[in-house]
C-alpha cells in the first residue's frame, strides 16, 4: 500500500496525487494514470475494491505498452495475484 502511494505522487510530476487525480487522467488515456487506477481498484486503496474494474484500466495500459500493466494481467490470468 505504502509502495502504490509513493508511486501515485510521482507520477505525471507529482499532478497525480489521489484517485480522482489519477482517473481524471486515466480517461484522457494516460498509460502511467491507467495503471495506477488499476492498482487502486486491485487493492482497494482508496475505493471499493473492484477485480473486474482493475483488469479493465490495466488492459487499457497494456494496450498502450506499457510493460507493468502487462505482466500484471499476466500474472492475474495465472493467479498469481499480489
Amino acid at each position: 500500500a505504502l509502495l502504490l502511494l509513493a508511486f501515485v505522487s510521482g507520477v505525471n510530476g507529482g499532478s497525480c496525487t489521489n484517485f480522482k487525480d489519477c482517473e481524471r487522467k486515466a480517461e484522457q488515456e494516460d498509460a502511467d494514470a491507467q495503471l495506477l487506477v488499476g492498482a487502486f481498484y486491485f487493492t482497494g486503496i482508496g475505493v471499493a475494491q473492484d477485480y473486474k474494474k482493475a483488469v479493465y484500466w490495466y488492459s487499457k495500459a497494456a494496450e498502450q505498452g506499457d510493460t507493468d500493466a502487462q505482466e500484471k494481467l499476466q500474472r492475474i490470468k495465472r493467479k498469481e495475484i499480489n
